[in-house]
């Protein structure tokens, strides 16, 4: 029901490109939905015993909740997490993302990036975490690393981006991540940062890509070069986009601000936070330092090689390495080396000599996330994914200046006209909405905080982690709402 018209969306209407686009995005995606087909089948099968075939959710839902899948139960969530990590897309299967972001049409980039992305979110949430529990507990490790990383990434390769519309298709990548980075910590507050971010997403998205569209169509182009002092003749349309893009990146008192600031406040305290130990009155130990430079090791062991494969995509989009990005990619592998050795030295500070490579393979075994050295691990997941924010606003703020206040020819035509009042009433309801959940998000949070709340508890006593009161230190128990 998707990904047909949205194929012939992007296959009709696209740019140049658009058939190599289109293709890419169809085989993506219908590989992901054949794998989870299979899952399905397999599921629905190995509960026939329990009162006969059925697809209705919420009976197998049930059903699942008193069978036991054995080894099976991996698998199934691989398949069904496959599928709709392609949909977000999440790290490293988002690929065909800027493609088709870039060669779709306005309107066909709104769907794709605003709604359907969010699609694979709420299947996380809805299907591949709440039918398969187990499983999945003890991957959220996985996935909030894979979030991060994408974080980081996509907010490097925007960073290098010539091309404007590339650039926010890299940056909705980066703010995908942290949908699905609050998912992976599972607690109340960054489960409701998450929720409130779909939404807040899916409106600065929109309306930043009807926008850029808007400009296209007025030059013909999406590339940065071929723009510049467009605020002398455009500027209605100067302060829209910047608001606009000041929302996407975070500013607060703008909608972009809340689900993000959510996120990583939960993020930090997913598993015990170093930093809100450190901040409890009385005197630190140096376990406590210890623990908090572990995070840090984990952050530099993210950061490195995203930086490293953003360089030589910038590389290799201009047919050659400067001296710049060897000098970048020797400091982020520089980064990425002491973040390996801090995290293998600090096992050992935190009593845990063997390493971290045993404890990787520990993981399975330490009983939903049981094992002490990853208490940290989300911490510097956190501090990984705040570094990304610093990146996009930078790179945002940079495309902003070279747009309406750089130099360049603005001819005296049409090409560079003003907002037009059926684009302002179109863009009218984006903006209320804007303001409206950045100055008040009281309302929102009141309708996503309980259902927040209720999943990560049932979450955690299904799968059988440990409660969320006992995965905070003593001074962030009282903060957790």
């Amino acid at each position: 029901a998707m990904l047909v018209p949205t194929l012939f969306l992007l296959g009709i209407w696209g740019g140049s490109r658009r058939v190599g686009a289109a293709l890419r995005f169809f085989l993506y995606t219908m590989a992901g939905s054949l794998m989870m087909l299979v899952a399905i089948l397999y599921t629905v099968w190995s509960v026939r015993h329990m009162g006969g075939i059925t697809f209705d959710w919420a009976e197998v839902s049930k059903r699942l909740a008193w069978a036991n899948l054995g080894g099976a139960e991996a698998w199934l969530f691989g398949a069904f997490a496959l599928a709709f990590a392609i949909k977000v897309p999440l790290f490293p299967f988002h690929s065909w993302q800027a493609d088709a972001y870039a060669e779709a049409p306005a309107g066909a980039t709104v769907i794709l990036a605003a709604v359907m992305a969010k699609l694979g979110a709420f299947g996380f949430l809805r299907y591949a975490l709440w039918m398969f529990p187990h499983a999945a507990a003890q991957l959220l490790p996985a996935l909030g690393t894979l979030a991060t990383l994408g974080i980081v990434y996509g907010a490097l390769l925007a960073m290098v981006q010539a091309d404007l519309k590339r650039l926010v298709a890299y940056a909705s990548l980066s703010h995908m991540g942290f949908i699905m980075l609050g998912v992976a910590a599972m607690t109340t507050t960054a489960m409701a940062g998450s929720l409130v971010q779909m939404v807040s997403h899916g409106i600065s998205t929109a309306a930043l890509f009807l926008l850029i569209g808007a400009l296209a169509e007025r030059r013909h182009s999406f590339a940065l070069a071929d723009f510049g002092g467009l605020a002398q003749r455009m500027p209605k349309f100067c302060a829209l986009f910047v608001l606009v893009a000041m929302s996407s990146l975070g500013l607060p008192g703008l909608n972009g601000f809340v689900g993000e600031f959510l996120i990583l406040m939960g993020t930090f305290l997913s598993r015990g936070s170093a930093i809100a130990w450190a901040l409890a009155p009385g005197p630190v130990s140096n376990a406590e330092v210890a623990q908090l430079l572990y995070a840090l090791a984990v952050a530099l062991l993210l950061v490195g090689p995203a930086a490293v494969m953003a360089r030589l995509a910038q590389a290799r989009q201009r047919g050659q390495a400067s001296g710049f990005d060897l000098l970048s990619t020797f400091l982020a592998l520089s980064a990425a080396l002491l973040g390996l050795l801090g995290t293998g030295l600090f096992h050992v500070l935190l009593g845990h000599p063997q390493g971290p490579l045993s404890e990787l393979k520990g993981w399975a075994s330490a009983g939903a996330m049981g094992a002490r050295p990853f208490t940290e691990l989300f911490a510097g997941l956190a501090m990984a994914a705040t570094l990304a924010v610093v990146v996009v606003a930078v790179t945002m703020l940079g495309a902003i200046q070279r747009l309406f206040f750089g130099p360049g020819h603005v001819p005296a035509d049409g090409r560079c006209r003003d907002l037009s009042g059926r684009e302002g009433w179109t863009m009218a309801p984006l903006v209320l909405l804007i303001l409206a959940m950045g100055i008040y998000p009281r309302p929102l949070l009141q309708l996503v905080e309980p259902a927040a709340q209720h999943y990560a508890e049932t979450f955690r006593a299904r799968s059988g982690m440990l409660p969320l009161a006992s995965q905070l230190p003593p001074v962030a128990q009282a903060k957790e709402p």
